[in-house]
């Protein structure tokens, strides 16, 4: 296999063509049309080496006896033992609703796909299983990947998710993986590895997540062909034993749901604080900030550009008691997304930008409400 250039051929996508001749372009030429031409951000070519597991000792686990059930030709199956790993929680406590807050789950009761008399038990127990497995404050120290390198690589499994058009809670749940993968092993990570890192994540996630999910080829083309199809299985192994099987947890996106629909707010403010979250994925400042405090933050953000002036209170009693956040708890994570809000224009990676402009996304990155004078004023920023 031929050497290449690390994170310089990203993607072989199919939206990523010449506007001259209509062909399509190497990665080479991408960061050119999309307004990046610095070389120094194009990391030395490093050689490619093969990934190996590291054995993994099993854990002593409980023996919980499973008795079979008796087949209909009366003949009884033999009793055998199996393992369970379960992840408990205990005292997830659930508060009173207080005076004047609306209970939201009544409307649903009758609707058992959307088991509204366990919503707030289960939202209450999302919230402390997101604390089992947190990210640190810069997990990135001392390792050979850097910040710009994981935006960078971020930015392109934007583009992968648009071009498999996977589901919003795959991309979220695929960086989850990779940061938490990064976290305890981005030391021994080489820069030429951490796209097979990323694209492994996203299959990993695709399994949890897609009912459809994409074959290891198409990810393998989505790399140009930068790796083959054992190479991302062996590094789904790694990944999985790394982390210990424990793939999931709460994206903000789950949180985000709830928590409009406790502000009864409009698509659009929905749909712009989405695009908030997404941009605020490639911020590596924010990524030990949890799932629960990005989804209020934006949301509070989207509220403070779009709702009327005269608001006196945005973030209303009943978005802080289903949140569990008051407005200064959000503010700090508030201004920190305006700043990425504001600079996103300019970003030269473009990926979430050029998503949320399209029709699908009610192009809401074009919106008058998201310009920098506009979010100044309304966030009164420093």
């Amino acid at each position: 296999m031929t050497s290449r250039t690390v994170l310089g051929n990203l993607v072989n996508q199919a939206n990523q063509q010449d506007p001259v001749n209509g062909k399509q372009i190497s990665m080479t030429n991408w960061f050119k049309y999309r307004g990046s031409n610095n070389k120094e951000n194009v990391v030395e070519n490093v050689p490619k080496s093969h990934v190996s597991l590291k054995p993994v000792q099993k854990p002593k686990q409980s023996r919980t006896p499973r008795i079979a059930v008796k087949k209909s030709n009366k003949k009884l199956c033999e009793e055998k033992d199996y393992f369970m790993d379960v992840e408990v929680i205990e005292n997830h406590p659930v508060l009173a609703l207080p005076e004047g807050v609306i209970n939201i789950d009544d409307a649903n009761r009758e609707d058992v796909n959307v088991c509204g008399e366990y919503a707030r038990e289960i939202h209450a127990y999302l919230k402390q299983l997101e604390a089992v497995h947190p990210i640190r404050d810069d997990f990135l120290h001392n390792c050979n990947i850097t910040s710009k390198m994981r935006s960078l690589l971020i930015d392109w499994l934007v583009s992968v998710q648009m071009q498999f058009e996977l589901h919003q809670e795959t991309l979220f749940l695929s960086i989850g993986i990779l940061d938490r993968y990064l976290q305890k092993e981005g030391k021994n990570i080489h820069r030429d590895q951490l796209q097979l890192v990323g694209v492994t994540s996203m299959l990993i996630a695709s399994k949890i997540e897609e009912i459809y999910i994409p074959a290891i080829d198409d990810f393998v083309y989505s790399t140009d062909n930068a790796y083959n199809d054992t190479e991302i299985k062996e590094m789904e192994l790694t990944i999985m034993q790394t982390l210990n099987f424990h793939l999931i947890s709460p994206i903000s996106l789950s949180f985000l749901r709830r928590y409009s629909k406790a502000g009864d707010v409009d698509v659009l403010e929905h749909s712009v604080s989405k695009y908030i979250l997404e941009l605020s994925l490639m911020d590596y400042g924010q990524a030990a900030i949890p799932a629960s405090m990005s989804a209020a933050a934006s949301l509070y953000l989207s509220l403070l550009l779009l709702e009327p002036p005269t608001s006196s209170l945005v973030w209303n009693s009943s978005l802080e008691f289903y949140s569990g956040y008051t407005s200064a708890n959000l503010m700090p994570v508030v201004e920190r997304m305006a700043n990425v809000l504001i600079n996103a224009k300019s970003h030269r990676l473009q990926a979430v930008r050029s998503k949320y402009s399209s029709r699908k996304y009610r192009r809401v990155a074009q919106r008058e409400e998201l310009m920098e004078e506009y979010i100044m004023k309304r966030v009164q920023l420093e």
